[in-house]
């Protein structure tokens, strides 16, 4: 009996000295592994991988670089808390920039590639008018800078706002496709639903704000010919265009020429 109770305590002991074998063995592991987690999140926020620059192309109007900067992209952040995406998203809240992308590259660069909206024309009445994009997106108030005038009453003047009114949109289009010596001399008008431009020496009867670039071509062929000066041009129906040497009388609307259709 004694041989057994030795035997069975020496069982014992080797099974509970497995066991901590067994358990320290789990806790060096979950020692290690915690340490290697701890080594590579701090290498991941370490200045080794953290931004060390931050570029940007495609830029005339807006500062990309400073955006970024004031969105908690520059110099020294970790580059894994860098999100290109809500970088986009803030550039895009601009509103001269029309498109954006953000490359995030590693270990530490990041680059961005705008494209800024094209100022086309100033829309409003003189004094409270806004310059507009070619899309009709409001990019800010009008300062000094020559360009085409849109005097039709704008629904917003808020920057990053897009307009909608086809009279604009129409007149943008028409000044958008003239030289841009001509453009900055243009303005347009409405009459109800009817827009007309006054360039250099003519008024011009554009109709409704349907084919401007083909009304913008004809007038500059018909520029071209030296209409008289003074005269207005009627681009209404632009395949079939009129001159007439007298101006209409001030508040007279001048009507579609025979077989023309309001255009």
């Amino acid at each position: 009996m004694r041989t057994m109770d030795e035997r069975i305590a020496r069982r014992r002991r080797l099974v509970t000295e497995d066991r901590a074998a067994r358990r320290l063995r789990r806790i060096l592991t979950l020692l290690a592994i915690a340490g290697v987690v701890a080594l590579a999140a701090w290498f991941l926020r370490s200045p080794y991988l953290s931004i060390r620059e931050v570029t940007a192309v495609g830029m005339s109007v807006t500062d990309p670089v400073t955006i970024a900067a004031e969105a908690g992209v520059r110099p020294g952040v970790p580059t894994i808390d860098v999100d290109g995406r809500a970088l986009e998203a803030r550039l895009l809240s601009e509103p001269w920039i029309a498109t954006a992308e953000v490359a995030v590259s590693w270990p530490g660069a990041v680059s961005i590639t705008v494209v800024e909206h094209r100022a086309v024309a100033q829309v409003g009445p003189d004094g409270a008018a806004v310059v507009v994009a070619e899309d009709g997106t409001v990019l800010e108030p009008a300062g000094d800078t020559p360009m085409p005038v849109v005097a039709i009453e704008p629904a917003t003047t808020r920057a990053g706002e897009r307009l909608s009114d086809r009279r604009i949109i129409g007149a943008l289009r028409f000044v958008d496709a003239l030289p841009p010596d001509l453009a900055a001399v243009t303005r347009v008008e409405a009459e109800g639903e009817i827009l007309w431009a006054t360039v250099p020496g003519h008024r011009v009867r554009l109709g409704h704000g349907i084919d401007m670039e083909t009304k913008a071509a004809v007038l500059l062929a018909m520029l071209e010919t030296d209409a008289p000066t003074g005269a207005v041009i009627d681009l209404i129906a632009p395949t079939r265009p009129a001159v007439r040497a007298q101006p209409e009388l001030e508040g007279e609307l001048p009507g579609p020429a025979k077989g023309e259709v309001s255009g």
